[in-house]
């Protein structure tokens, strides 16, 4: 069974399912992204486009290791505060 933690952060347990991210710079910026991996991979052989895909991949699963491990964090913490203010 997987915690309640990283089943919440992954998605599996998702409290604003219709929620979307609308921040304007966020979307900007993932619309960069793309622009820029599709014109660096003009310049580059086959092999060198799949070779920087799967360099782009694995950053984006250490990226989100990183957020989920934050995530965790910053729940846990949130907890102990509470646990505090109700023992008091």
């Amino acid at each position: 069974m997987q915690p309640t933690i990283s089943a919440l952060f992954q998605g599996t347990i998702d409290p604003m399912r219709d929620a979307t991210y609308a921040d304007a710079d966020y979307k900007a910026l993932l619309n960069e992204a793309n622009w820029r991996e599709k014109e660096i991979a003009v310049h580059f052989s086959k092999e060198d486009t799949e070779a920087l895909s799967a360099l782009l991949e694995t950053f984006r699963k250490i990226g989100k290791m990183e957020s989920e491990i934050s995530f965790a964090s910053g729940f846990r913490l949130g907890c102990n505060l509470m646990m505090e203010v109700m023992k008091k």
